[in-house]
């Protein structure tokens, strides 16, 4: 289940008022009320979980951003090993039969 931007505003509120001290693994956060009187040799290890609360909560919107991203990725990355393919079969063309001898063994003359 998916939190609500209300449930994560709660949750961040609740956190803004907490001391490393009152969690369990000691870990630190950003906004602490005793952020900047500790040690590093007193900062314990973030949790997982407490990582994954902190990046990976986003609402629908931003979730549907965050994908058309990735396809947008997807696709210029798929068009550039395209145009890299095209690019050695050309060199092969241009150079005629002795170029295309010598790099007729080479899928990818490029690497």
């Amino acid at each position: 289940a998916v939190p609500t931007n209300e449930e994560v505003e709660a949750a961040d509120q609740a956190e803004a008022s907490k001391s490393r001290k009152e969690r369990l693994t000691g870990s630190t956060h950003f906004g602490d009320t005793d952020f900047y009187e500790e040690s590093p040799e007193e900062i314990g290890d973030a949790t997982w979980g407490e990582v994954a609360r902190a990046c990976c909560c986003h609402t629908p919107k931003e979730w549907g951003v965050i994908f058309i991203g990735l396809v947008i990725l997807c696709f210029f990355l798929y068009f550039f090993l395209l145009g890299l393919e095209l690019l050695g079969s050309s060199a092969k063309v241009i150079g005629g039969c002795t170029a295309g001898s010598i790099l007729g063994g080479e899928t990818n003359p490029v690497a």
